[in-house]
């Protein structure tokens, strides 16, 4: 993501402005960035190494005429007197999404290098050999969100949705996208994906915590105390929530109810923090 709803609001509307700090740690931990965890920061060159170029290769031909997102594609590899393209040797020893990973990496590694139509040819390509990669569908909206602008991302989140297999990248594809729409002013979108993607993944913890870092942005604070509650029940405990949970009630003077967030949540409760940041700001050398 390209950061919470709070935090690239400019901190529009509504009394819990102070909870951005979370977000920030959220973000600074690794645990969802949209350029952070899902950009490939992980890739070495094992993952571009002399075989991408069949992978790239690999044709529509084989198995339909059209693109992944709709568009027609032609292809530059060949097909023998089998009808099998020139790849077809290489692709039988690996799987599909396999050879999706290697190209979207690939893609990760030329959009670093700013070659922004040779990546897209690369995500497309992914697409094309395993269209179930949630992976890939997530890694080229955020390519697009910040190459092409959101109306080419919301695509690709939209296709990503319907054809991934992978619960674990759907929820981050419903969290990527409304996180956009928040960021693009439409709330009324954002609040829509934030309420399918809890439906969906009513265990997915992240979600929770930018539905109510959300709703706390445009200040609605009975909304963000709901969807940060609900967080801390439904999901696996996971501190960033209770976080925001205690700041929250902090924020709206409800010290007691805040220590009590925060240590079932095993956070320092806000009243301590503040404390420790005024004595650390009194400290002279």
């Amino acid at each position: 993501m390209e950061g919470s709803a709070v935090a690239s609001n400019g901190g529009r509307g509504g009394s819990i402005g102070s909870i951005e700090g979370t977000f920030e740690t959220l973000n600074s931990s690794g645990t969802f960035d949209e350029f952070g965890a899902f950009d490939g920061s992980f890739v070495d060159a094992a993952a571009v190494d002399g075989s991408g170029a069949v992978y790239a290769s690999y044709s529509a031909d084989s198995h339909g005429s059209n693109s992944p997102d709709g568009s027609s594609s032609s292809s530059g590899s060949t097909v023998n007197s089998n009808g099998r393209n020139n790849g077809g040797e290489r692709l039988r020893s690996a799987t599909r999404r396999d050879c999706a990973a290697h190209l979207r990496l690939w893609a990760l590694l030329e959009k670093r290098d700013g070659a922004n139509t040779v990546a897209r040819t690369l995500f497309n390509r992914a697409a094309e050999v395993d269209p179930t990669d949630g992976a890939t569908w997530l890694q080229w909206g955020q390519f697009e969100r910040r190459v092409s602008g959101a109306q080419s991302a919301r695509s690709r989140y939209q296709l990503g949705l319907q054809k991934s297999s992978d619960d674990a990248y759907r929820q981050f594809l419903y969290q990527a996208w409304a996180t956009m729409e928040a960021n693009e002013g439409d709330d009324a979108a954002a609040r829509d994906l934030f309420a399918r993607g809890v439906a969906a993944f009513p265990r997915a913890a992240t979600l929770w915590l930018e539905r109510g870092l959300f709703e706390g942005s445009v200040g609605d604070v009975d909304a963000a105390r709901a969807a940060l509650e609900s967080g801390a029940a439904l999901t696996p405990r996971y501190p960033p929530v209770f976080e925001a949970l205690a700041q929250l009630e902090w924020a709206e003077g409800n010290e007691v109810r805040a220590e009590e967030v925060a240590r079932a949540g095993g956070v320092v409760p806000p009243a301590v923090r503040a404390r420790q940041e005024a004595e650390a700001g009194e400290v002279t050398f």
